[in-house]
């Protein structure tokens, strides 16, 4: 029987499967691990490494990850990692050894998941997530790290069985599929945790839903403030737990409570990482996108903070960062988040708002959707228009600030590129 022309196949390129992947299932996101669990079973990646850690919280996920692939590359160990979303392309959401994979290693997996699914649909993010399964697995990773989509409970990260789960931290986000409140949001994060498993948990004050499903299933809670600390110190910091203390630590680049909840996941996994790694992972590593400071006439900061809890921390290192001119902040939301919170812990920092429209479907927003908080904001269609005002209107010593979402951020960072 001949393949429907429809369907791509290993010569088609990347964009044309892609665009496949989107059209297979009736909606975006469809909660629930049945479809894609049974597909995983088919390609034998539920145990896409020998050692998985599982990565969720509503910030920081990116940069806990990033510390471990980081610190475990550095020890000699080769590492998978699976992270979304992406900023500019696909091929960023899968890296082998620090590295990108080529659209013929996506597109091959792509296949085999064609091939296994039959009959069976399944979303975008059901069908990525498979996807970088398979090519960790191929690449015979020694460590798997996972960052979960959404949630944890039904997310389709979920289907694996790590070793280690990491909940960064619980804060206000994506509260039409997770439930109103913290309380609500927690308890379906706490998902990921597992039976006689470490749970690390990057938050002092984490809800008791959360806590309380992690001691039902008897996982092994390992808690900021109770099980492990962090401790401040002159320009430094010192990490302590049950093993002893890491100290004196720089301030790190990325923030420092998910570079310590990373540090405490690696302590209780067992593996063997070196310090002098460590070390070096704090000094110099950063992700794209998360307080990126690129040193221009103007200096510009990234940041893809896009609830409220992302923007008071990064509104706190704003008031931290030494300037001598003006914050002129570029800012794209969805409008599906929480826009007058986030825009509450930052409108103090600046008068000079620029605020942007965005297209993302039935997620897109208008500029005038931010400005009502803002008095005196500058309205534009898209970011890129706001982005190149703010450059107009800044002297040499301004900072521009583009916050709000991936979706602010990608643009600017790709024509700085």
């Amino acid at each position: 029987m001949s393949k429907s022309p429809d369907i791509p196949d290993l010569t088609s390129d990347l964009p044309r499967w892609l665009a496949y992947i989107d059209s297979l299932h009736s909606q975006v996101i469809d909660m629930g691990l049945d479809r894609i669990k049974d597909v995983a079973a088919k390609l034998d990646v539920l145990k896409p490494a020998p050692f998985v850690f599982l990565v969720g919280g509503t910030n920081g996920k990116g940069t806990t990850c990033h510390t471990l692939e980081k610190v475990l590359m550095q020890s000699g160990y080769k590492v998978g990692v699976f992270s979304s979303p992406h900023m500019i392309h696909y091929k960023e959401t899968v890296r082998i050894q620090g590295q990108e994979l080529s659209d013929a290693a996506h597109i091959a997996a792509f296949v085999e998941i064609e091939k296994a699914r039959q009959a069976t649909t399944l979303t975008p993010f059901e069908f990525n997530t498979l996807g970088a399964f398979c090519l960790i697995k191929w690449a015979q990773a020694d460590v798997a790290i996972i960052e979960v989509g959404m949630g944890g409970r039904d997310d389709a990260t979920n289907i694996l069985t790590p070793d280690v789960s990491v909940i960064t931290n619980v804060a206000l986000d994506h509260e039409d599929w997770l439930g109103k409140g913290t309380e609500a949001i927690g308890e379906i994060k706490a998902g990921i945790f597992r039976s006689g498993h470490p749970a690390v948990i990057g938050q002092q004050q984490a809800p008791e839903a959360l806590l309380r499903y992690a001691q039902q299933i008897g996982a092994i809670p390992h808690q900021n403030g109770v099980d492990w600390h962090i401790t401040e110190g002159g320009d430094g910091w010192t990490f302590s737990d049950k093993l002893g203390e890491i100290t004196p630590l720089r301030q790190p680049k990325m923030p420092r409570d998910n570079v310590a909840t990373a540090i405490a996941a690696l302590r209780i996994s067992g593996l063997k990482f070196e310090l002098a790694a460590l070390h070096d992972v704090i000094h110099k590593a950063n992700l794209p996108g998360r307080f990126q400071v690129i040193d221009h006439k103007p200096t510009v900061i990234l940041d893809v903070a896009h609830n409220p809890h992302a923007a008071a921390y990064l509104a706190e290192r704003l008031r931290n960062y030494p300037k001598k001119g003006k914050y002129r902040f570029v800012i794209g939301m969805l409008i599906n988040k929480d826009i007058k919170g986030t825009v509450d812990y930052l409108k103090d920092l600046s008068k000079e708002w620029y605020c942007c429209g965005i297209q993302a479907g039935p997620r897109s927003s208008r500029a005038e959707d931010i400005a009502q908080y803002l008095p005196a904001a500058k309205n534009f269609p898209d970011i890129l228009s706001g982005w190149d005002a703010a450059k107009r209107d800044a002297s040499a010593d301004d900072v521009i600030v583009v916050c709000g979402s991936f979706y602010s951020v990608a643009p600017v960072l790709n024509e700085l590129n």
